[in-house]
């Protein structure tokens, strides 16, 4: 992938036409490429959106919105060997430090981090990348996701709130090569946070009062096997990342306690559009690292 992107001009000859690519656009004989220009954001057009991160908000995770696009069209790839997963896209994440992302945390950044930590598996896919689950790294990173990922769908017109917040970083990586291989890696994020239980096999709030909400709507977006899931009180945690709906709505990672540790969790998945009123009633500000 990033040998085709990060190429100045690609020119693709098929039984019927000839087609272009560049930075400022793509065609083909037939004409029908140039409609996908304004829809489509390949990597290399990312780079021209990336222009105008500088201008934006620090809040606004349009960087991150870019980088998700090009994780998304990645992550359907299938490479022959697991750890090569990031220094396969080595050569595109050193081509975006020039717009100053923060630090590159295998295969997310810094910048917009509580935004880029909200990816889950692609619905209805069979899983394609078995031994990814296998591979060195955080549970936290894509890089583990056994099929595709994508991520919520994010308008400019709402902007989301950011709630998470970056405290620190520690990576071990593999090699010298700082967007390489990582063999172990941890955040710590400040955010509200609210306890609760698996229930039935369904993820649900602690709260007695909120268990008329359907708990489906909330679980759906897992990636561990439940039978590996411990089900005791108290075992999970709700992190929140940010908020959407002019703040109604609260995109949450589900987390899951490490054994003996209090605040050091492992992920479980996401929670999507949760009411953002369980954490403005029962939130606790607290430092969680995720590893």
């Amino acid at each position: 992938m990033q040998e085709r992107e990060l190429a100045r001009r690609t020119q693709h000859f098929f039984r019927d036409e000839v087609e272009w690519h560049c930075a400022h656009m793509t065609a083909c004989e037939c004409g029908i490429c140039p409609l996908w220009n304004d829809y489509r954001i390949s990597t290399l057009g990312g780079v021209r959106e990336y222009e105008s991160c500088k201008t934006l908000p620090d809040e606004t995770p349009f960087f991150g919105g870019v980088w998700v696009d090009v994780i998304e069209e990645y992550s359907r790839l299938d490479l022959t060997y697991v750890g090569d997963t990031l220094p396969a896209l080595s050569g595109l994440a050193k081509r975006v430090e020039i717009f100053k992302p923060g630090r590159y945390i295998a295969g997310l950044w810094g910048k917009d981090i509580a935004y880029l930590l909200a990816w889950n598996l692609a619905p209805n896919e069979e899983n394609t990348h078995p031994l990814r689950t296998q591979a060195a790294g955080p549970s936290f990173s894509w890089i583990k996701a056994p099929r595709r990922v994508d991520w919520p769908y994010w308008s400019r017109d709402d902007p989301i709130k950011i709630m998470g917040k970056l405290q620190s970083v520690d990576c071990d990586l593999a090699t010298a090569n700082p967007y390489g291989e990582v063999l172990a890696c941890s955040i710590q994020l400040r955010s509200r946070v609210i306890c609760g239980r698996i229930f039935n096999d369904l993820v649900t709030e602690a709260l007695a009062k909120y268990m008329e909400t359907n708990p489906m709507s909330y679980g759906r977006f897992t990636d561990a096997e439940w039978g590996n899931v411990r089900r005791t009180w108290e075992d999970v945690v709700y992190l929140e990342l940010y908020q959407v709906y002019k703040g109604k709505h609260v995109m949450a990672l589900l987390l899951q306690k490490e054994a003996g540790e209090r605040n050091v969790c492992t992920r479980l998945g996401v929670i999507n559009r949760a009411p953002a009123r369980w954490f403005d009633e029962h939130g606790v500000e607290e430092v969680i690292t995720v590893v």
